[in-house]
């Protein structure tokens, strides 16, 4: 059952404000759950009450003055108590580019976020860190995914699975990506291309990476080297693995069962899998369409997307300075790095108990197998 409740803890609350009334939640008239979320509440009577008639109902509440829409009596009110003055012909211009819309608080977020400099923006800074943001929710939940203590968090749980995260949001994403079937899922679908996603942000990428014209993208160039990326988040990736690593500034999460030690939390849940865990306890993921069967949910999307995807349906990474594409991020970034990087700026994989590096990844795990006897 899932009933995740909202987060209090001291210092925090004084940060924020928080309004006091609750949304209302869906209860199942075949059985005792209930739960905040749409989603999960479809989900659940599709699995455990499929065979008997669907006696549910969920109400869709509208405004009469716009297109604002929503399944909680509660949103309903608060848009309506708002002020809501849409009218038809109101289309709301940004001065600066081509961006419109018909809500005056997006325009007036588009303008700060997008053509305001720095130095003017309103940020909000964490007190704990030099994190900041120009959203208030944003702040909150750095807040808590980052300094909020372990004992004093409120976990929101899957009612499917032992996962549970911090934040309402994750929790969403990882139930449409790993228990929501195909027709529950709002897919976003490319204008260009056959590729879809599950994530809104997926798509974004997606359009950025394979639709974009390069001489009209915004470049997001490493102050510390010459590469560049049209993404933000792929700089803040560079900066982690390249220069930081370089400085040994970058957290190490270390296997608790042999020496192996790695900069991504999800890179050691692997390692243990596929090193450690007994097999009884694996979970096989299967292939649908054949034979094949791996220990981890990426292997089986990686040989998926190897065997069983068409060309021409297959999302494809370009180097933006030369021909090459690669069906995988990492293939992409390993082209880059041996093909177009300063000898410099190399990203060199380098060995933890002796002075031997090497530009692939897969020569330093030799290396530490046949000369340290480490396994990784």
């Amino acid at each position: 059952m899932l009933s995740p409740e909202g987060i209090k803890q001291e210092p925090f609350d004084n940060l924020f404000s928080c309004y006091k009334a609750t949304l209302e939640k869906y209860h199942c008239k075949h059985c005792g759950f209930f739960t905040d979320l749409s989603l999960l509440f479809s989900q659940h009577t599709l699995t455990h009450h499929l065979k008997q008639a669907p006696s549910y109902s969920t109400q869709t509440y509208f405004c009469k003055t716009c297109y604002f829409k929503t399944h909680s009596l509660l949103h309903w009110y608060q848009h309506t108590q708002s002020g809501c003055n849409y009218e038809d012909s109101t289309w709301l211009q940004c001065e600066n580019c081509s961006y419109g819309t018909i809500y005056r608080s997006r325009l007036k977020w588009h303008s700060m976020s997008k053509h305001t400099p720095p130095e003017q923006k309103r940020w909000r800074e964490c007190p704990h860190c030099p994190f900041r943001t120009l959203r208030r929710s944003h702040l909150k939940n750095h807040i808590v995914a980052k300094h909020l203590p372990e004992d004093s968090i409120k976990w929101w749980r899957c009612p499917e699975c032992p996962y549970q995260a911090k934040l309402n949001a994750n929790l969403k994403k990882h139930f449409i990506y790993c228990h929501a079937q195909p027709e529950m899922v709002k897919w976003f679908q490319c204008e260009d291309c056959p590729y879809k996603s599950k994530y809104k942000h997926d798509l974004y990428r997606h359009k950025v990476r394979q639709h974009s014209n390069p001489d009209e993208v915004q470049w997001f160039e490493c102050d510390k080297c010459s590469y560049r990326t049209k993404a933000t988040w792929d700089l803040k990736a560079h900066l982690n693995t390249v220069h930081l690593r370089q400085n040994n500034k970058v957290k190490k999460f270390e296997c608790e069962h042999c020496s192996y030690k790695t900069t991504r939390r999800c890179q050691l849940a692997v390692h243990v899998t596929n090193r450690h865990k007994a097999v009884e306890d694996i979970e096989w993921f299967e292939c649908d369409q054949c034979e094949f069967k791996t220990k981890t949910k990426y292997g089986l999307r990686s040989h998926f997307k190897i065997r069983h995807v068409e060309p021409e349906v297959e999302e494809w990474f370009t180097c933006s300075q030369c021909p090459f594409k690669a069906k995988f991020k990492a293939y992409l970034k390993r082209h880059q790095n041996l093909m177009h990087t300063d000898e410099k700026d190399m990203k060199w994989f380098e060995c933890d108990h002796c002075d031997h590096r090497t530009k692939h990844k897969q020569h330093l795990k030799k290396h530490l197998k046949t000369i340290h006897n480490v396994i990784t």
